[in-house]
């Protein structure tokens, strides 16, 4: 009889657990949520100078700029995406509270010259990535098209 019993309550678990794993062809949404974005667009250096609480010195026709797109982190960055004639980025330039690295870069490149603070990426001898730390502040420049390691120290220079 106990057996019987044994043998009962097994199969009967057995069902349960089968009908609980039961696919029930309904299908799961998850819903899409995405990290929401952290800059604010604004219309001028001052602007941005305003929101993030510093000053970025920002040269005239940076790798051959003709306008400049301004965002800010509040308290916390600048940024500047330089554009071309045709509205194309030509480069993008960050000043940012802190020590950390702030390009926002995160290809692999095989050429890499550090130099104190001053760090280049590239590859087969053209850099397209600066990054460096002075005073209380990083700074980084990324650019759309490969340039010369002394070009790149020549942008560096640029910005304060």
């Amino acid at each position: 009889m106990k057996k019987l019993v044994i043998f009962t309550l097994l199969a009967l678990t057995i069902v349960l657990i089968a009908g609980c794993t039961e696919d029930k062809g309904e299908e799961v949404i998850t819903p899409n949520v995405q990290i929401p974005n952290p800059f604010t667009d604004e219309d001028s250096l001052l602007a941005v100078q305003d929101k993030a609480g510093f000053e970025l010195t920002l040269p005239e026709n940076f790798n051959g700029c003709v306008s400049y797109h301004y965002r800010a982190m509040a308290d916390q960055m600048i940024e500047i995406i330089c554009l071309d004639g045709n509205g194309n980025e030509t480069a993008r330039i960050r000043k940012a509270v802190g020590s950390d690295p702030i390009s926002g870069d995160y290809n692999e490149y095989a050429d890499i010259k550090e130099d104190g603070s001053l760090t280049i990426k590239g590859n087969d001898g053209k850099y397209s990535v600066a990054e460096w730390t002075e005073g209380n502040y990083s700074y980084a420049i990324t650019v759309e098209t490969p340039v010369s390691l002394e070009k790149m120290k020549e942008l560096k220079a640029l910005i304060r």
